[in-house]
């Protein structure tokens, strides 16, 4: 019993010896550079969007023959001199930018973390106990 506990008490230490903090943060780093690029890239793809006061500045020209606009194709979009297109250019960020955020909508957000935080724990408790 006594050679089994000191057994296990020196695979903690050389676990705990050979697991650095170099080892751990350098995949981590990795992994934020490449989500935050990630997203980055993501924010700044152009879309068109439908503009309801038909003062858009860019009309659809269907290039590919499917009568189907594709929103992510500036090449299906031509800008128009006076600006009475029915499309509008914008960004990702653009996009979210306009969103009328309410007390409402932080709500449920907050509301999603919470029930997010409480599956992860439920997912830790049922690995614990298998």
């Amino acid at each position: 019993m006594e050679e089994a506990r000191a057994s296990a008490e020196d695979q903690e230490q050389r676990f705990r010896r050979d697991l650095r903090m170099r080892k751990l943060l350098l995949p981590v780093l990795l992994g934020l550079l490449a989500a935050g690029w990630l997203l980055y890239r993501d924010l700044q793809k152009v879309r068109f969007e439908q503009a309801a006061d038909d003062r858009g500045g860019y009309t659809w020209v269907d290039r590919n023959g499917n009568n189907l606009p594709d929103l992510g194709d500036p090449a299906e979009f031509v800008a128009t001199e006076d600006g009475s297109g029915n499309y509008r250019r914008m960004t990702a960020r653009e996009v979210l930018g306009s969103i009328d955020w309410t007390w409402a909508s932080t709500w449920w957000i907050v509301l999603a973390v919470i029930f997010t935080a409480f599956r992860d724990l439920g997912y830790i408790y049922r690995i614990r106990t298998l």
